[in-house]
């Protein structure tokens, strides 16, 4: 038995699981990321947890029954591959309401305010009004390095094309960042 048959199907249910704490609202984390104006495959790729689980779960399956040479069950988990796969596009652009903890569409109906823990994360708005993250500057710039040494590898090793989703995912992320700046003595500090 290969590693990947046991791998990958966890995988996918632990991505199940946080959707399903997303969505019962236990798990908070992604606001940050989600009211910043980062690109909306950045924003929303919490609401596509769910059909990624399953994708991985399916395609494993794909994958082990054609080995097996089962060709019918392996078709029928190619088609729900498929069909996860595009459902995960399509929540990465139009995220569907019923996904969305209540809080959260509380929070986008104005009926209430933002977590106050999760609204104080957030610096000044950068330029254009544009809410940001704002990181360590030790963290910020050591994740662009990582960035870059893993484009070096990438180039060096002669990957597939494949690892550079991960690097654009990398990048995608950091471009919704921005280094915390320090306050200035001129500038009092924030209460």
């Amino acid at each position: 038995m290969s590693w990947w048959l046991i791998l990958l199907p966890a995988l996918g249910v632990g991505l199940i699981a946080l959707a399903v704490a997303v969505r019962a609202g236990r798990s908070r984390s992604f606001y940050l990321i989600y009211q910043t104006g980062a690109p909306p495959w950045v924003r929303n790729r919490v609401f596509s947890l769910l059909p990624g689980g399953v994708a991985l779960i399916a395609g494993t399956a794909t994958v082990a029954f054609a080995h097996a040479d089962m060709d019918a069950a392996a078709v029928a988990f190619m088609l729900m591959t498929w069909a996860a796969m595009i459902v995960l596009l399509v929540w990465l652009f139009r995220p569907p309401e019923f996904m969305k903890p209540r809080w959260l569409r509380d929070v986008e109906r104005g009926a209430t305010p933002e977590p106050p823990e999760l609204a104080n994360a957030f610096g000044s708005p950068g330029p254009g009004g544009v809410r940001r993250i704002y990181l360590p500057p030790i963290v910020y710039w050591g994740l662009w390095a990582a960035n870059g040494v893993f484009f070096l590898l990438w180039l060096t090793f002669d990957w597939s094309w494949g690892w550079l989703v991960g690097l654009g995912f990398g990048i995608s992320q950091l471009a919704a960042s921005t280094p915390q700046r320090r306050p200035s003595a001129r500038q009092a500090p924030p209460a």
